[in-house]
């Protein structure tokens, strides 16, 4: 089982002053990494860096530091600029908590026909995979549908 949440800032966390949003979200996160453990599942939180230059550990994560301690794996994903054909992007192991892997890199390259990342030199746009078929995208409700109203009713 495998999910994903996109992203943290868009989460509808409850809080009045910044102290309360940061605390609010630390709990949301923690709420995450229980279910992960408890449903045997792999749960992927996007949380976007601060406006900085680079992204070389986990503190340039916005938000509480929280995000990054109680998460098992923190990966960053990134542009590569000035590369030219070489590659476009950069994913970087920033925290492994069950090796300790750290600071390790490997490049990418998008392939705009499949919309598909691939090692570098790698990627097949017409490759299909055992788990296509079974794919399913839960698009949640707009603000504007009302409470009583069930968004996923059973088939």
């Amino acid at each position: 089982k495998i999910f994903l949440v996109d992203n943290l800032m868009s989460a509808r966390l409850q809080a009045g002053r910044d102290r309360d949003f940061y605390r609010a979200q630390s709990e949301f996160v923690s709420e995450l990494t229980a279910f992960a453990k408890s449903a045997g599942a792999h749960v992927h939180l996007v949380a976007h860096p601060r406006k900085t230059e680079r992204i070389d550990d986990s503190d340039a994560v916005a938000g509480i530091a929280d995000v990054t301690n109680l998460a098992d794996n923190v990966f960053s994903v990134s542009r590569a600029q000035g590369q030219g054909d070489k590659y476009d992007t950069m994913l970087s192991i920033l925290k492994n908590r069950f090796f300790g892997e750290r600071s390790k890199a490997i490049t990418l390259s998008f392939e705009p026909l499949s919309k598909r990342f691939y090692k570098t030199g790698t990627g097949d746009p017409k490759k299909r995979y055992g788990w296509e078929h079974i794919y399913t995208q839960i698009q949640l409700p707009d603000e504007g549908v009302s409470p009583e109203e069930d968004p996923f009713p059973d088939k």
